[in-house]
């Protein structure tokens, strides 16, 4: 199963080369020291926003006395009842 418009040559395998240039590197003696690894800072969320708003909804529906709708009503089932003729 090979696609005749794929062409492999297209990519390179940095990974091998990176991998043999750090063994030249340790067989010269060099030390190989690995780049420390920066991590993704998470989302910040504003606490404080939040509570607030679920508390103006909630405020809300108390004064409304129903929670709003999340979904539109149903227009029936959308089949008509047939009835059987009477002979």
């Amino acid at each position: 199963m090979t696609d005749p418009e794929f062409d492999l040559s297209q990519y390179k395998d940095d990974f091998e080369a990176k991998v043999r240039q750090m063994i030249e590197a340790k067989v010269a003696g060099q030390q190989v020291v690995a780049p420390p690894q920066v991590e993704e800072q998470p989302a910040v969320v504003n606490l404080m926003a939040s509570l607030k708003e679920s508390l103006a909804r909630a405020q809300k529906v108390a004064k409304n006395g129903k929670p709003p709708r999340l979904a539109a009503p149903s227009a029936g089932s959308g089949r008509e009842v047939r009835r059987r003729k009477s002979s």
